[in-house]
Order: C-alpha cells, then sequence, then structure tokens
C-alpha cells in the first residue's frame, strides 16, 4: 500500500525534526503567526502539504474558538484567517487547508440550517488548487447541547458537501472514536441536563458515568467504535487522516483538555495524566477502507509522558506493519 505519511508541526516545533528523515508535515497554527512566522514552515527540509487552521482566534471579545459558523464578529475573525491562510498556501503549493468549522446550539438551532448557510459561505471562496478539508470535531461532554459541533459525522459532512461539492474532508480516527463513544449516551442525558440547576455538575457526571460503563463492557464499546468507523468511511472518502490512538476506557479529566485516552500514539500503552492508557482502536479497520493515495498525518500530543519523536517514529512503523 503506497502511503504519503506528514507528521504534524508547528512553527515552534520544527527544531525537533531536524535530524529526522520525515518527508512531509501538516503545520498546526497557534494562531497569532506573522508573515516571519509562516515563512519558516517553508524554511525545513520537510514539504509543507497541509495547513491546520487555529483553534481560537483573538476577538474584541478576548479569544474565542474559532467558528464559521457564527454570524457575528467570531465568524469574520475566522473567515479572515482563512483567507489569510489560503493567500498563502495558494502561493505556497499547499494541498491542503483543515478545519474545524464551528458550533451551533443543539437545544435552539436546527443543525443542518446553519451547516446549509455555512456552507454557502464557503461555496463562495475562491480557494483554486488548494483543498479545504473540513474535519469531524468530537461531541463530549463539555462538547453538547449549547455548544455541539456542527460536523461530528459523515451525514454532517455529507449535507455540507451537497452545498459546497469542492469541499473535503479530513478523517480523524481519535474524534470519531469519542464521538461514537458519547453518542451512545447522549440521548439518556438530556432531560437530566435540562432540569439540571448546576449543568457544569452535570457534565462532570456524565462523563464518570461514561467512564464507568466503558471499563464494564470495553468489548462492546471497542465493536461499537470499529462500526461508527466502517460506516462513516462506507458514506465518505477523506482526503486525509489524522491517524490517532485513542482509550475509550480513558476518557477522562476532561476540565483542561485533551482528555487522558485522547489523541495517543498509535500503539500505545503507558501512563497519561496518572492514569494508565492503551490505544484501544483497530487501525486495520481504517487503513483498509482509504484510497492509497490518501494522506495520513500522525497526529498526537506534546506531552511530558513520553518522548514526541520517538513516539512519532513508533506510530509510522506501526502504520507501515498493518498496511503490509
Amino acid at each position: 500500500m503506497l502511503m504519503n505519511i506528514l507528521v504534524k508541526s508547528g512553527v515552534e516545533q520544527l527544531p525537533l525534526f531536524e535530524k529526522e528523515d520525515f518527508p512531509y508535515f501538516e503545520a498546526y497554527l497557534r494562531g497569532d503567526e506573522d508573515k516571519n512566522d509562516l515563512n519558516q514552515l517553508l524554511r525545513t527540509k520537510m514539504k509543507l502539504i497541509s495547513i491546520h487552521l487555529p483553534h481560537s482566534i483573538q476577538t474584541s471579545l478576548g479569544k474565542r474558538p474559532i467558528d464559521f459558523c457564527d454570524s457575528g464578529e467570531t465568524g469574520k475573525a475566522s473567515f479572515l484567517i482563512l483567507e489569510k491562510i489560503l493567500n498563502f498556501s495558494q502561493k505556497n503549493d499547499v494541498k491542503y487547508i483543515v478545519i474545524h468549522l464551528g458550533f451551533y446550539n443543539y437545544l435552539t438551532e436546527d443543525r443542518y440550517s446553519v451547516l446549509m448557510r455555512t456552507a454557502q459561505r464557503f461555496k463562495a471562496l475562491p480557494s483554486g488548487k488548494v483543498t479545504l478539508c473540513l474535519e469531524n470535531v468530537p461531541c463530549w461532554t463539555n462538547l453538547c447541547f449549547e455548544n455541539e459541533p456542527v460536523i461530528s459525522d459523515a451525514e454532517h459532512f455529507s449535507y455540507f458537501k451537497k452545498y459546497c461539492p469542492n469541499i473535503g474532508l479530513t478523517f480523524d480516527t481519535d474524534h470519531l472514536a469519542i464521538t461514537a463513544v458519547f453518542k451512545h449516551f447522549y440521548d439518556g442525558f438530556k432531560a437530566g441536563y435540562l432540569a439540571s440547576e448546576d449543568r457544569k455538575a452535570f457534565r462532570e457526571k456524565m462523563e464518570k458515568e461514561i467512564m464507568q460503563a466503558t471499563r464494564k463492557a470495553p468489548d462492546f464499546f471497542r465493536k461499537a467504535v470499529e462500526q461508527k468507523i466502517i460506516a462513516f468511511l462506507s458514506q465518505v472518502q477523506p482526503d486525509m487522516v489524522h491517524a490517532v490512538g485513542s482509550d475509550f476506557c480513558q476518557y477522562q479529566e476532561g476540565k483542561k483538555l485533551p482528555l487522558a485516552g485522547e489523541a495517543l500514539p498509535l500503539g500505545y500503552k503507558g501512563m497519561i495524566k496518572g492514569f494508565l492508557v492503551e490505544d484501544r482502536l483497530d487501525h486495520a479497520v481504517w487503513l483498509s477502507r482509504i484510497p492509497k493515495e490518501t494522506w495520513i498525518t500522525i497526529e498526537l500530543m506534546l506531552r511530558p509522558e513520553y518522548n514526541y519523536i520517538d513516539q512519532i517514529q513508533k506510530s509510522r512503523k506501526w502504520i507501515a506493519a498493518i498496511a503490509r
């Protein structure tokens, strides 16, 4: 199987890769990069293939999560940074821009109306040879109800693409696993959440209940996640994949993301935030279902518990061994 492997790096992390043999990378932006910072992405032996837009942007109200679905200042600022990065990408032969589309209020808004409205704005963007790729964002205890990702599943992406045919897809394995586990409980939480006088405390209660259930029946949830991956990739084919390990028995400590079991190196088993975690995903499930030319980003968090470069090397070997 022919594989196009990318590593993940921000401007500050580029020196970590100077002595390594990775040919391609996906740049993750902080959001405050100036022209010199962006040009540093071109001054490396690795080829810049993709740019991931930042998680948050600066507005007059302070830092806000990037949100193209917002009709106010945050939405305007989101499109401004996209246009800036799109212009840079067009000038420097960057193939992809990865985008977290935004959020909506599940309790008061219609998801598909928000998707249609936002898709029409994207359709008007002159992206040229650059493919704008929407990423599936996880639905979790801190990302639900009043503040839910507008695209977390294949159906959401397909509906957007109906109104914006040129849009691309970045499939995140870990994000879909988190969504699959959470959606198993979601409907059962709604009545309690609406009736709760302390919704923050109720969100913490949700996390505890999910952890108790997944630990009692790990095989059940492993199968549920695999079925979700198969269903997702039978409906849509990604332009890119974020290859990430995930431990659905340790989706906890969500007060400060990432979760303990989120964004793991492939095949990893060890301590994170004081918890023993392990990658429980069968990566052969998604590897066997994507086109051979798909770009794969090895995406893991910079954490004190492991050596970042060593784990990227191990993850690359892990993918190669599965793909044989």
